[in-house]
């Protein structure tokens, strides 16, 4: 049976199977314009700081994290899993 090669991407369209995640990469010039932090944590305490909703993510192109107000399709944590619940 041949073996089909993909991208490890998809730009636009939907994804070929069902089960496959469409993940967009970083455009090099938004990652410029963004700020950057080495470590995740960093990023978790700048988000906190935030008047508004922010996630962290790594990004595709320097590797270190970024911040995104972008939620939509994102699930939220819940209220037990926070850091400081527990404290």
């Amino acid at each position: 049976m041949p073996v089909r090669s993909r991208p490890a991407f998809e730009p636009t369209g939907s994804p070929t199977f069902a089960h496959e995640v469409v993940m967009r990469r970083t455009r090099l010039s938004v990652c410029f314009r963004k700020a950057r932090f080495a470590i995740g944590d960093d990023a978790l305490a700048a988000a906190a700081r935030a008047d508004f909703p922010l996630r962290v993510y790594r990004c595709d192109r320097c590797w270190q994290f970024h911040l995104t107000s972008r939620t939509k399709g994102k699930r939220k944590p819940p209220p037990w899993a926070a850091k400081d619940a527990h404290a």
